[in-house]
Formats: C-alpha cells, structure tokens, sequence
C-alpha cells in the first residue's frame, strides 16, 4: 500500500524546458500518442509482444495503474523489445540530472538475471557515438518478490548501468566519469530500437542483453527525473482517473467502467465503522459511504483523505481497493 503525506498537487502539462518548474504527466492508452510517446515492438523468437495499459489484482499492491511491458523470449541474433518511448530532453548532459526514480514490478523472466521494466536512455558521449544505458534494477539492490512493486533510485551509489557500447556493466557515477559529456541523443550512430532518447520498456537490444530481458515482463508505475535548473517531471503511467462522489459510486456506470479506469474518491474516514487495519469508511458528506480497503494504511478517524483504486460496486457499501492513499487533512 502506497501512503503519501501530502496534499494532491495537480500540475499543467508542459514539457518546454525553461523556468523552473514541476510537472506531473499522466500518461494512458487515450493520450500517450498525443504526448509524443510512441510504443515499439519488435518480435523475436516468439510473436505476441505487447504494451498495455492496465492495473491487475495479482499485484503487491493490487490495482496499480501502470503500463505492462511484455517482449517474450529473446535469443542471440533474435531480440525481442516491448516498450513506450519518447524523444525528451534532447540535447541534455545526464550530468545535469539531480533525480531519477522508479516504481517498477517484475513478474516472472527467463534465466536467473532477468530484470523488471526499466530504463534504457538513448544518448552519446560527443553529440555523434552512441553511448546507450539501461538500468538494472534488481542488480542494483536485491532480488525483489515477483509481482511486487519496488522503488528503485537510478542515481544511487550502487546504482547499475548496462552500457551498451561495451557491454560492461557501471554505476552512475562510473557512467559520468567515463563519458562526463553525456547527452540525451536522438541522431546517434547505434540507435535503440524505438530510435528515441527515453525508453520505459523489457527486452534487449544487444545479445549481451539475453540474460537480462529475454521473456521478462512486468509492469512501471512512474518513473520520476530532475534536473539541476530546477525542472522535475513525473511521468505517471496508467489508466484514467475518474473522480466519483459517494453517491456516484454506486452508479451501473461507474460499476461497468471499474474495468477500464481506476475511480477516485474523497472524505473522512469514520469513526464507527472504527477503521481496521487494512480497511475505513469514509463520508464525503453526499449521504453515502464507500469502504477502502487499503493494507495496513495506519490512519485514524476523523482524517481527511484521498483514495484511488479499483472499484466494485457490485457490494453496498461500494468498495474501493486503493493503490493510493493521500492524507488532505489534517
């Protein structure tokens, strides 16, 4: 369960780099293209490589909004790649980065070694020789639990970096000191497979790669870059979000749309039915309840909250399992 201490910020969409700024970028089946994402596949051994949009209820936490990455089973000579893709920050020295998370889930992947969806920045170390680097989360930490959603920092001192050039495996501060004049390229020599400078993807696009992506899947919640002028972006991947009043939560539609957005609700949480541990009321004042299941969420009554998830309907009270909890007040 995701708990956040803070009060929602709903920021403009605008990508321009310029003044400092902070910009949360909701990204879903219904507008990806329109942002200039792009989603790329390429097909190896076995067909059916996709990028979708979802949540499932097989997930710790369950009904996370994210965008799945399946490229299926890779081999040498035959590589397979599944991701969503962008020309950002064309131009940028990683040098300048201050920031960099995700939020990623793997399932299950050929091998021992296989990773969850990450990163791989298509980027040159002179503005013409590609230098292209992939993150690795699970080398850079632990084995996570498959299905489980971990937060990873890119940037960290034991941080690993796959680079493609050399197939040698670096930190971040290994990847500065070897190329420190770093940048976000779209023109380099050896592209990636989508041809773009920000991948979230699973797959390979070198033979060294095998180990790492071959029949790897999973699913990337956000991932999160900052930059030493003050811009930072959230990309938050997923369904759309549709905020319901209590009442409207018991809606036929709502109930017949819960498989495809995740729904949002506001209120405070009750005093009786007292809060249980993994569950609360709440009461937005329309004259109508909704429960929230959300695992060990440590709130108490009377607190101002926001939650969004998977709603069912089909029960009365209707109940929303949360993916997210945010504490408005106090």
């Amino acid at each position: 369960m995701k708990l956040k201490i803070a009060a929602v910020l709903l920021i403009t969409l605008c990508l321009a780099a310029g003044a400092a700024q902070a910009e949360t970028v909701k990204i879903t089946a219904n507008n990806y293209d329109s942002l200039g994402w792009t989603k790329t596949l390429k097909t190896g051994p076995e067909p059916g490589q996709a990028v979708n949009f979802e949540m499932r209820s097989t997930t710790t936490p369950k009904y996370v909004g994210a965008v799945t990455c399946s490229p299926k089973k890779s081999q040498s000579n035959n590589l397979a790649w599944a991701g969503l893709s962008a020309n950002l920050f064309e131009g940028r020295l990683l040098s300048e980065v201050t920031h960099f998370r995700i939020r990623t889930c793997g399932f299950e992947g050929d091998g021992s070694s296989w990773e969850p969806p990450s990163i791989y920045l298509q980027g040159s170390k002179d503005g013409l020789n590609q230098r292209n680097i992939r993150f690795l989360p699970y080398a850079s930490t632990s084995r996570g639990a498959s299905w489980t959603f971990y937060e990873y920092d890119l940037m960290g001192p034991n941080s690993k970096w796959f680079c493609m050039i050399d197939g040698t495996v670096r930190t971040w501060q290994q990847v500065l000191a070897a190329w420190p004049n770093w940048q976000f390229d779209s023109t380099v020599t050896t592209p990636l497979p989508s041809g773009q400078t920000f991948n979230v993807f699973n797959g390979c696009a070198i033979n060294q790669e095998v180990t790492y992506g071959s029949s790897a899947r999973g699913m990337v919640d956000w991932v999160e870059i900052g930059f030493s002028s003050g811009e930072f972006y959230r990309f938050d991947f997923g369904l759309e979000d549709y905020a319901l009043n209590n009442a409207a939560a018991k809606d036929p539609v709502a109930g017949a749309m819960s498989s495809k957005a995740a729904f949002v609700v506001y209120g405070k949480i009750l005093s009786s039915p007292a809060p249980g541990v993994d569950d609360f009321y709440i009461d937005d004042g329309s004259g109508s309840q909704v429960k929230v299941n959300a695992a060990a969420h440590g709130l108490s009554a009377d607190v101002y909250v926001r939650a969004v998830g998977k709603l069912n309907n089909a029960v009365s009270p209707p109940e929303l399992t949360a993916s997210e909890v945010n504490v408005l007040y106090p």
